[in-house]
């Protein structure tokens, strides 16, 4: 279960290997992934199923829900048995399902923002091209990369204190919010040290995941915000620096 995270794909063709070595199968959390390529394709192509989130933050929307992609018949059938209470025919359930249907209004708003995700994913580009540049100049911080290989979708632009404390970092994106700007930390509280998993698999240290959720905050780069806005945020982080 590959993880596609901020916008950036995970590296599959590794994984891919791994899953045919051992028949297994690979379902990708595309869920930030819209735009995003990979080896020149789309994410979520080389997996056997990728699951997408349409919230209305993500590069595209429908205001909630999302949408799973296969190649597979097998696999669209038995989503589609579980999308509706596990029926082909009405009150007829083959198998365990629920109700995961999209309203039609929904549906409809997802497929004009399909047909729009090309120019919100290229302004995002743009901004992050833009943005890149000014924070190059400082040291402090590790900037957000793409390869030949993979490319960003951009939903987030995050970038990474170097040697730094939780609480600095919480005291640099509050003071970025002072001066409206909306930086944001996710993900401070790694999966593993949530109360639920802590309670029901004990305690686990992950050192690097512990210290990346201590470092990493986002910036704000999505399509409506301007040229002179990536600036100001550009700016106003170097000198809080």
């Amino acid at each position: 279960m590959p993880v596609d995270l901020y916008g950036f794909s995970a590296d599959i063709k590794p994984i891919r290997e791994i899953a045919v070595k051992h028949d297994l199968a690979v379902v990708e959390d595309a869920a930030q992934a819209h735009g995003a390529t990979y080896s020149g394709k789309p994410a979520g192509i080389f997996a056997d199923a990728a699951c997408w989130s349409f919230y209305a933050s993500k590069n595209m929307t429908t205001g909630e829900g999302g949408v799973a992609t296969t190649d597979s018949d097998e696999i669209a059938e038995t989503l589609r048995l579980i999308r509706t209470h596990g029926e082909k025919a009405k009150y007829s359930s083959l198998m365990l399902g629920t109700n995961y249907r999209m309203s039609e209004i929904q549906a409809a708003i997802g497929l004009v923002q399909l047909k729009k995700l090309p120019a919100f994913v290229a302004k995002r580009r743009e901004n992050s091209k833009r943005l890149t540049k000014l924070l190059s100049a400082s040291e402090r911080l590790k900037l957000p990369e793409e390869s030949e290989e993979q490319q960003h979708s951009w939903y987030l632009y995050t970038v990474r204190l170097r040697k730094v404390t939780e609480n600095e970092r919480n005291k640099i994106v509050e003071e970025l919010r002072q001066k409206d700007i909306g930086a944001e930390a996710y993900y401070v509280n790694p999966v593993h040290l949530m109360p639920y998993y802590r309670e029901t698999f004990g305690e686990r240290r992950l050192p690097e995941t512990e210290k990346a959720a201590k470092q990493v905050f986002s910036l704000p780069i999505h399509p409506g915000v301007t040229e002179a806005q990536v600036d100001y945020i550009g700016k106003t982080l170097l000198q809080l620096l």
